[in-house]
């Protein structure tokens, strides 16, 4: 049971990784476009 709840938490935290990064990206590329306005 423990390790599924571990496996379970790995691929959520990766796909949450995933994601911020990908709006961490979006959000930067939204502000080098306002800066350079």
């Amino acid at each position: 049971m423990a390790d599924g709840v571990f496996q379970y938490e790995q691929k959520y935290l990766q796909f949450f990784s995933a994601n911020l990064l990908r709006w961490n990206r979006g959000e930067a590329i939204k502000n080098q476009i306002t800066f350079i306005d």
